[in-house]
Order: structure tokens, then C-alpha cells, then sequence
């Protein structure tokens, strides 16, 4: 006959258990769950009277075990934070006491190990529910692995733990807008980031926040809800590459060794289709239709980005090619390329190459207002100095507006012909402008 348990004890046979529930902190370590104890007896009233000191024994063996002498603060509110979830979920009473009688326990253990304030910690946590903003922000990034880009994960932790660094690990049902506004005044907005990033981080926050409140963490209105910094964005006057600079910096690009020529590739790659960075780094085998230049970007920034091109220039032509020799249809065509950044993008990595390698050709670009996307500039300015693309057709070509799927892309007929010409066109005036050095 199985018995009902009764708290923490229980009855195999005719002999009262008391059963310890280890920590989830501690479980893997131990390698189960929980730690079952004989009591020596058949009455329930001696069970209950000797339960106590049981408890203890197994709660001592088990610190031994676990090394609670070193616990760290992290681990502590970690194991705090399960017992507060445990109770939280519990779906009986009983179980909701048991957990609550040894956290209580632990409360106690970790007051007289690491004194008031650590026990007290642990008592908020664990049977108040008093989650500080770091042990939430650890739950809360574990919550959305797999959900989300790594890039996007390491972003809101950075806002987490820049808000921790700047006011302390409170508790997150303390927070205020009086402290939050602290928070942008006194620390985001002297730090100098820009009003985009600071933007970013009082979003992720607020994503933290209203994931807390559906835990019973804190409660009330967001106080990131409506903070905002009130720095204008700064105005950045971006323009295009000028004729000369553009030649020398594929130049630069050009003298690199064979483990930098990336740079070089995608760079003319770009600079002869006039797409985003982004849309050639994200090229597969399977986007290369054919050996004469026909390229398609399946994904891209927008619905419009999805489009074909035609590269004319040999030098393109030769790199397409070989970038495909001995791959599958699937394979990246850049494969040296890591995803990264909070787009989690194959662009992010090369991107920042690049931007050191044009702030090395030319030290003032920055000043001027060039950067890599002014390839891109560039390539619109050919664009409007060659009459012979329409307009229309020109937004196709540089993905600025949605063509037909039907015919812009699956076609062989007059539109795919029309596209064909329009870059064929493009690079002829694109060489026409850099026909000195030879591209």
C-alpha cells in the first residue's frame, strides 16, 4: 500500500521516511534529485519529532558534498530563485510546504554559514519572491536560447549588466521610474553611446521587466515604459565614394594576402552590382545560376531585396565560379564568414574588417561621412549619371522596390532580358569610371 506523504516524511511499509529535496543547484552534482532517510520508527508523532535533526544531518552531508563553504553568491540566488519557482508552480499545497519548509531551511543554514545579510537574501528570493535584475536577466536569457540570434542574446545581456554595474543588483519589484531615469541621466546618456544604442538598451530592459511580471516578480507598469533619452540624434551627412577613392581603395583592398582577400571579392562584387553587404555575404552555391553572372538573393533586407543580378565584369565572373568549384548547392559561397552581431548576420564580421581596412586607406573617412555602405552610394550615382536604365528599373536592380516574381525572377523571357541588359549597362559605366586601374 502506498501512503500519502505528509510534508516531507512518508511511510515505506510500516516505518516513517523523511525524504530532503536537493536543490536544482545541486542536483547534477549529487546526481538525483533528493535523499530519502530511515526515522526507526512506526509513530507518526516520533517521525515528526525526529524529522528535524534528520534534516540536518542530510542537509550537512549534502554541503559537504557541494563544497557550501565556497557557495557563491551566484549559486546561492541561483538555488534561491529554484525554490521560489518550485513554490510558485507547485500545483498542491503539500508540495508548495515542502518546498517552503527547506527553503526555510536553507535560509536559515546560509545565515548562520555567511551571516544576516546572506541568509536574508535567500529568504527574499526563495519565499518572497524578491528577485534581484541578475539572477532574473540569467533566467530570462536562458528563457529565449534558441529563440532568438546569439547576436540578440549578447545584446541584452550587455544591457543587463551595464544596469546592474551602473545601479546595483536590486531587486527588480523595487524598480522605479525616479531610478530608472537615473539610470539614463546620470549613466547611459555621459557614456556617450548614441541615441539608437541607448534606445536598445532601455528596450531590452523593458523585455526583462515585463517577462519578470508574468513570474509575479514585480507588478504595477514597466518603469522603461516610457523612459526616453532626450539627446537628439546626431545629424551624419553620409555620401558616396568619390571616383579616385573608391579606385584606391579597391587597390588596397587588392594587395591584401590570400587570407584577407575576402574584402577584395565582396568588394568588387559590390561595387559592380551596387547591392548591400549584407546580400552578398548571405550568398549560397545555390544562389549562382549559371556561369555567365546570374546571381539570386533569395533573402534579404526587405521584400524588395529579393531580386536577381547579372555580373558582366570577368574578374566578378572568375570569382562567382571558383567560389562555387567543389561545394554543395546549400554551402555558404564566402565560407570564411561567422555570423555575429545582434542580427546575427554573415555581414557583421566583415563589416567591421572592412571599416578597419578603409580606416586605415583613408583615416579621414569617417569625417567625411564614408563608410562601406558608400559603395553602394557610389553605385547609385552611377545609376542616375546612365540614362539608359529607367528609373523603374533601376529600383529593381538595387532591390529599392518589389519586381514581379514570375517574370523578374523565374522568367526567361523579355523581363529577364530587360534586368540582363540594365546590368550590363551598369558595368559598362561602372568601368567606364574605374577603366585606369583596371576594373
Amino acid at each position: 500500500m502506498k501512503h500519502p506523504m505528509i510534508q516531507n516524511l512518508y511511510k515505506r511499509g510500516h516505518t516513517w521516511y523523511v525524504r530532503y529535496v536537493i536543490p536544482r543547484a545541486s542536483r547534477l552534482k549529487l546526481g538525483k534529485e533528493s535523499i530519502s532517510r530511515s526515522l526507526k520508527t512506526r509513530d507518526l508523532d516520533e517521525a515528526r519529532k525526529r524529522r528535524p535533526a534528520a534534516l540536518a544531518e542530510i542537509i550537512a552531508e549534502v554541503d559537504l558534498i557541494v563544497d557550501a563553504e565556497k557557495y557563491s553568491k551566484v549559486a546561492m540566488i541561483e538555488e534561491a530563485a529554484a525554490f521560489a519557482e518550485e513554490i510558485r508552480s507547485a500545483p498542491t499545497g503539500e508540495k508548495a510546504d515542502l518546498a517552503t519548509y527547506v527553503a526555510s531551511d536553507r535560509a536559515m543554514y546560509f545565515h548562520e554559514k555567511k551571516g544576516y545579510e546572506a541568509g536574508q537574501v535567500y529568504a527574499d528570493i526563495a519565499l518572497r519572491g524578491s528577485m534581484p535584475v541578475s539572477s532574473a536577466g540569467r533566467q530570462y536569457l536562458e528563457s529565449v536560447e534558441g529563440k532568438v540570434s546569439q547576436g540578440t542574446i549578447d545584446g541584452r545581456r550587455r544591457s543587463i549588466n551595464t544596469f546592474v554595474e551602473s545601479m546595483g543588483d536590486v531587486p527588480i519589484a523595487n524598480l522605479s521610474p525616479r531610478m530608472t531615469a537615473s539610470w539614463l541621466t546620470d549613466h547611459l546618456e555621459p557614456s556617450g553611446k548614441a541615441p539608437k544604442t541607448l534606445a536598445k538598451y532601455i528596450d531590452n530592459l523593458n523585455l526583462l521587466w515585463k517577462w519578470s511580471f508574468r513570474r509575479e516578480w514585480c507588478s504595477g507598469t514597466s518603469p522603461f515604459m516610457d523612459l526616453k533619452s532626450e539627446i537628439p540624434k546626431a545629424e551624419k551627412r553620409k555620401r558616396g565614394f568619390s571616383d579616385d577613392a573608391l579606385k584606391g581603395f579597391l587597390e588596397y583592398l587588392r594587395g591584401f594576402p590570400s587570407a584577407k582577400r575576402v574584402q577584395y571579392e565582396v568588394a568588387l562584387l559590390l561595387v559592380y552590382s551596387g547591392a548591400r553587404l549584407g546580400d552578398i555575404c548571405e550568398l549560397q552555391v545555390r544562389s549562382i545560376k549559371s556561369e555567365d553572372g546570374e546571381v539570386h538573393i533569395f533573402k534579404g533586407k526587405s521584400q524588395a531585396a529579393e531580386r536577381v543580378l547579372f555580373f558582366h565584369n570577368p574578374e566578378c565572373l572568375e570569382i562567382l565560379n571558383q567560389r562555387c568549384e567543389g561545394k554543395e548547392p546549400t554551402d555558404q559561397l564566402f565560407h570564411e564568414l561567422k555570423r555575429g552581431g545582434e542580427d546575427n548576420r554573415l555581414s557583421h564580421g566583415l563589416s567591421n574588417r572592412m571599416r578597419y581596412s578603409l580606416e586605415k586607406f583613408m583615416p579621414d573617412a569617417k569625417a567625411q561621412g564614408v563608410d562601406i555602405h558608400s559603395i553602394r552610394r557610389w553605385a547609385g550615382t552611377v545609376f542616375d549619371n546612365t540614362p539608359e536604365i529607367h528609373s523603374e528599373l533601376a529600383d529593381r536592380m538595387v532591390g529599392h522596390k518589389t519586381g514581379r516574381l514570375l517574370t523578374d525572377v523565374y522568367s526567361d523571357g523579355p523581363e529577364k532580358d530587360r534586368l540582363q541588359e540594365g546590368f550590363r549597362m551598369f558595368g559598362e559605366a561602372v568601368k567606364l569610371r574605374l577603366f585606369e586601374i583596371g576594373f
